[in-house]
């Protein structure tokens, strides 16, 4: 059996390594609704990109899913919303 790791980078525009948009509560109360009322991962996206300006990625809006393995450790509050 072959096992691989794959590594995903998120660069910025200069081509450094970054890190991903840290949320304010706003936008997170945003992610949860609209999950909760069945949003794709690739539209709740695109419509925290048109709203919000902030760019995001399916895992991030996956890790607010309180449905999902991702979302396991989501804090109560925003469990609570969903």
């Amino acid at each position: 059996v072959i096992c691989w790791l794959v590594v995903v980078r998120i660069l910025d525009s200069s081509g450094r390594m970054g890190n991903m948009a840290t949320l304010k509560a706003e936008c997170k109360i945003f992610i949860v609704q609209s999950i909760a009322c069945y949003e794709t991962p690739s539209q709740v996206v695109e419509s925290v990109r048109e709203k919000f300006g902030i760019k995001i990625t399916r895992q991030q809006v996956e890790s607010h899913d309180p449905t999902k393995v991702s979302g396991k450790g989501l804090a109560q509050k925003w469990v609570d919303i969903f």
